[in-house]
């Protein structure tokens, strides 16, 4: 009898991976991957993932045990490599993936005006800070906070070129969960950034849409 070796069959990128769009107006534009739904295996064999991020100033990539983030950082075309081995013969395959980034305020919608919600997000994604509404209407906006102790605390909005226009607060608050309103109504539609930092350390810094 003549045995046949059966030939791999190396991992395919699921189709909806073959391009990947983003909104950088959004300011909770953060594209969460699963690597388990990434490539599909013909012969269903394990596989070992690998990401490359070839435009770092387009976007930020982190990849973790189970999930990869993508988060644009401007408007533009950026290139990510999606790579996947079975350990076998013929078996490591390498996609390039455009990352298209438009800039589209239009098509964000407000966030909720909940603030049970926006604690929410606080709690469940380990937010330092939550920005509602966002975009901004009617002149103003709200940004929530909470501290695990006494401490210094200042917010500062910016524009895309770095320049503060706005110091929403410089002082010192009480343990706790906090709401700041900020007036927005002198700034011109546009995307701005809010820095929130902690007895002077920088802890997070998010988006700001004014429309």
């Amino acid at each position: 009898n003549i045995k046949v070796k059966e030939k791999n069959r190396a991992p395919i990128l699921n189709e909806e991976f073959l391009q990947i769009n983003l909104n950088f107006a959004n300011p909770n534009e953060v594209l969460s991957i699963n690597i388990a739904d990434l490539f599909t295996d013909p012969d269903g064999d394990p596989l070992q993932i690998l990401v490359g991020n070839y435009t770092p100033d387009m976007l930020d990539l982190a990849m973790g045990s189970q999930f990869i983030d993508l988060h644009p950082k401007r408007e533009g075309t950026g290139f990510i490599v999606l790579g996947a081995d079975d350990g076998k013969e013929n078996g490591f395959v390498l996609y390039g993936v455009y990352v298209i980034i438009i800039d589209d305020p239009d098509s964000v919608t407000s966030s909720t005006n909940s603030i049970e919600d926006n604690i929410g997000i606080l709690n469940e994604h380990g937010k330092k800070i939550a920005v509602y509404p966002n975009p901004a209407v009617n002149g103003n906006t709200n940004i929530l906070y909470k501290l695990n102790e006494d401490a210094h605390v200042s917010l500062d909005i910016f524009n895309m070129n770095g320049q503060k226009v706005i110091s929403g607060l410089n002082g010192n608050k009480k343990e706790g969960l906090h709401t700041e309103n900020i007036d927005v109504s002198n700034l011109n539609n546009g995307i701005y950034m809010c820095k929130y930092m902690v007895n002077g350390v920088t802890k997070e810094v998010i988006k700001l849409i004014v429309r």
